[in-house]
């Protein structure tokens, strides 16, 4: 059985963010056992959109500062990517982690909503 962590907690516990705020992802695979892993952000079952600002620590020249879905990002062993991503929309956004064969290891609901 394979441990996946969320902010250094192993739960599955709601995240609060604000909407029309940056925030920074960043997903380090540091397993063994599989060679990669795949990551999606969705909201109401689709995928949203992300840029990616970083690779192994080394931010990426603004020109490869892109911004992509955030659906099956592969992410090989070893590998960090840094992602930026601003909830335009309130509601639930699903985080997973699914490994090479699709199975969802883990997820975890980040709610976003208006500061008031």
């Amino acid at each position: 059985d394979r441990i996946f962590f969320i902010n250094g907690e192993r739960g599955h516990d709601t995240t609060l963010m604000e909407s029309r705020k940056n925030y920074r992802f960043r997903v380090i695979n540091i397993t063994a056992l599989g060679p990669r892993f795949n990551v999606t952000l969705l909201h109401n079952g689709l995928p949203v959109t992300w840029k990616i600002l970083s690779k192994d620590g080394a931010d990426l020249p603004f020109n490869q500062q892109i911004i992509k879905t955030a659906s099956v990002q592969k992410i090989s062993i070893g590998e960090t990517l840094d992602f930026e991503f601003q909830a335009k929309e309130e509601g639930d956004y699903i985080f997973e982690v699914r490994g090479g064969n699709s199975k969802l290891a883990v997820s975890k609901v980040i709610r976003v909503a208006n500061k008031s």
